[in-house]
């Protein structure tokens, strides 16, 4: 059974803390919740169009105390920064927006290559998807 509850208030501070560190407390409505039984340790939703006029909310974070709890101080920050780094909101236009990771391997492949290959790997595919793009957009049109 998922149960959605109200987080430990130590653990609510330090979310809050680090969105004001980020500078996004005072531009929209947080409300952080627990819930142990999800797979992610620190999830990032948007609310329904109906739950965010409701309740003048913008963003749910949600947290795996369970496992949130036994983490080192120093991954936790990690796992915050990590996580909040998908936001981005424009103060113009009030939008908020949870972007997905740019990154996504698996464990196998760095212990056998390492990081660094893996960020040139997709820096080289990056680089030639812009190519074959400006070419595209440097064709004559007839």
């Amino acid at each position: 059974m998922s149960v959605l509850r109200l987080p430990l208030e130590e653990v609510e501070k330090e979310i809050r803390d680090k969105l004001d560190d980020l500078g996004y407390e005072n531009y929209f409505n947080t409300v952080v919740l627990a819930k142990d039984t999800q797979n992610d340790v620190i999830k990032l939703e948007k609310p329904s169009v109906t739950s965010k006029f409701a309740h003048n909310v913008a963003l749910y974070v949600i947290v795996n105390e369970e496992i949130y709890d036994q983490l080192p101080d120093k991954l936790k920050h990690l796992l915050l920064i990590e996580t909040l780094t998908a936001l981005h909101f424009d103060p113009e236009t009030e939008k908020l927006t949870i972007n997905k990771p740019d990154m996504v391997t698996y464990s196998g492949f760095i212990s056998k290559y390492g990081l660094d290959t893996k960020v040139q790997l997709m820096e080289t595919i990056k680089s030639l998807r812009d190519k074959k793009k400006n070419e595209k957009n440097s064709e004559p049109t007839t």
